[in-house]
């Protein structure tokens, strides 16, 4: 996904506006960036991560959530002998309502 995507509209970003965008402690992010989950790039004292990285960083944390539902999806549906879609239509029916009594 192009970074514009994700609504970053710059190159680059700091350690702390990177903080910000993710909602996340410092000791995670320098724990992503050393993992190797994180690119980043030194210039000079300041460290960088650039919006390309940070958009394919937020791709993966998304394939990851779909990919564990699917799992959870196939996982229900052989416990009760079910159809992977009467599951995922039983999902959407309960988040639809989820959806309407917040609204309330």
């Amino acid at each position: 996904m192009h970074p514009r995507e994700h609504g970053l509209l710059r190159a680059t970003y700091s350690v702390n506006e990177t903080l910000a965008l993710l909602s996340i402690g410092r000791t995670t992010l320098y724990a992503l960036i050393k993992h190797g989950e994180l690119k980043s790039v030194q210039l000079g004292r300041k460290r960088l991560i650039c919006a390309s990285d940070l958009a394919a960083f937020l791709d993966k944390l998304r394939e990851g959530r779909e990919e564990e539902r699917r799992n959870w999806v196939i996982e229900i549906a052989s416990r009760w002998r079910a159809s992977v879609e009467a599951i995922i239509e039983t999902g959407d029916l309960l988040n639809r309502a989820k959806v309407r009594s917040a609204a309330r």
